[in-house]
């Protein structure tokens, strides 16, 4: 819920603010909830606090500080609420839903796994859990695994994120079609979403339909100016329609928001390269593959520098270890 679509909870708010020093804890506990879902969530939290010096027991109390604490990305703080309830409560399935969720956005995708699993064998249908579990599967490599998460939460509930989640699948997969149906489904859903739009661009790009991904770009761009993937992503693209200098300031921008990306930096080397512009395309690649030395393994396919693939510069670059 966007801040300025509750501003129904205002005159609530300030209400219950002016009866603080003689509140009870479940009107506290209304309060709490109510900046959290107008995502207040430091006052949230700070609310949350009372109750529990109050009642350090209380298990929703630390589930929901546990969550305000996730959207804060204290995610150690997080994980020490949900510790705390699950001493007390060890089958919470929606606890261990949550905590599973932090260990994921923290990178612990094997400790999510573990959680996600306990969840689900106490609640096997939760839509949620399953596109969450899938996209630890994801991110594990697991795509098979993943998929059959998905397509299980899509039975139960149609919802624009797990669309989204398979479609990205998908296209890891290489099936880009099957990746299409699922971004244009989604979209359908929630049309204005910059990075599914930015995916589905992505998609075009695959299946070698640019114009239709430069108009999704520049739609994704319109609603979130600054995403540097999204900038490098209409860079080469632009490249490929022979727009050089469009592609060119496309990435210069990518690579003010985010310096020495390798990703960005890669594709400025083959915007070079499409460019006949070698000197700048081995520069650039050079340094692609110092951030990142899977660029080097791209580069010995990627038909971009064909241009200048009998340069000996770049057989060496690509032949280095």
């Amino acid at each position: 819920m966007e801040p300025q679509q509750a501003t129904w909870l205002d005159p609530v708010i300030a209400e219950v603010d002016a009866l603080r020093p003689f509140i009870s804890t479940k009107a506290l506990f209304i309060l709490g909830n109510a900046y959290y879902h107008t995502e207040e969530y430091q006052d949230a939290k700070n609310i949350y606090d009372k109750i529990l010096n109050l009642n350090p027991d209380d298990l929703i109390t630390l589930n929901n500080r546990g969550v305000t604490y996730h959207h804060l990305e204290r995610y150690d703080d997080a994980l020490a609420d949900y510790n705390q309830a699950l001493l007390l409560k060890p089958d919470e399935p929606t606890i261990l839903a949550n905590r599973g969720y932090t260990y994921a956005d923290s990178k612990r995708y094997e400790e999510a796994l573990e959680d996600y699993n306990r969840s689900l064998a106490l609640r096997p249908d939760d839509a949620q859990t399953l596109n969450n579990r899938g996209a630890t599967y994801t991110y594990l490599k697991r795509y098979e695994d993943a998929l059959a998460d998905y397509n299980h939460s899509l039975e139960l509930y149609e919802h624009w994120t797990t669309l989204y989640n398979r479609g990205s699948t998908y296209f890891r997969l290489k099936r880009y079609e099957d990746a299409l149906d699922d971004l244009n489904h989604s979209l359908e859903i929630k049309p204005d979403e910059s990075s599914t739009l930015n995916n589905r661009g992505a998609t075009y790009y695959e299946l070698e339909r640019y114009d239709e991904a430069i108009a999704d770009y520049n739609h994704s761009l319109d609603l979130s100016p600054d995403d540097p993937a999204t900038l490098s992503n209409r860079g080469i693209t632009y490249a490929k329609l022979e727009r050089y200098d469009e592609s060119l300031a496309d990435f210069n921008r990518s690579l003010e928001l985010r310096p020495d990306h390798p990703g960005a930096l890669y594709k400025l080397a083959c915007l070079f390269s499409l460019w006949v512009k070698s000197d700048d395309a081995l520069a650039y690649l050079e340094k692609a593959i110092g951030r990142d030395k899977k660029c080097r393994e791209d580069a010995k396919t990627d038909k971009d520098f064909d241009n200048i693939r009998d340069d000996p510069r770049f057989k060496k670059l690509i032949e280095s270890d």
